[in-house]
This record gives structure tokens, C-alpha cells and sequence, in this order.
């Protein structure tokens, strides 16, 4: 996370959601978390490094409706 504090992470999830509320870290730090609910739910796969640890958009729900399905059906 000090690598986001200071602008020198790579590029990835983490960023994209610094991007939405800049300078806010702790909102950021959720990338972690949302990484690991994203792939549990088919949207996003995971390139199964620890470290160097990067994802690839494998379904893009096409609306916040479509989104809510998918949460809904691996939920039941």
C-alpha cells in the first residue's frame, strides 16, 4: 500500500479505485478483497501469483441488474 500512497504502483485494481477517491488508501486497500469476490463470482480471473498479483475481466456484467443476478445466484 505504501506504493500507492506515493504513485508508484503499477497500474490494476487498486489504482482504478484510488482513481474514483484520491488519496483515500484505506478505500483502496479494499481492492484486495474485491479482487478475490469479483473472481469467486466469474467476472474476473486471477493469475494465481502471490506476489505480481494481477486479474483479467473474463464477463462484463452489462448492467448493475445483470450484476446483482450474478451475486444473487452464486449467494443462494
Amino acid at each position: 500500500m505504501e506504493k500507492l500512497g506515493n504513485g508508484k504502483e503499477v497500474d490494476g485494481l487498486g489504482v482504478a479505485i484510488l482513481r474514483q477517491r484520491p488519496k483515500n488508501i484505506t478505500h483502496a486497500q479494499g481492492s484486495s478483497y474485491l479482487g478475490v469476490v469479483l473472481e469467486q463470482l466469474g467476472i474476473l480471473e486471477w493469475n494465481h501469483k502471490a506476489k505480481g498479483i494481477k486479474y483479467r475481466i473474463i464477463h462484463r456484467p452489462n448492467s448493475i441488474d445483470e450484476l446483482k443476478k450474478i451475486m444473487n445466484a452464486k449467494a443462494a
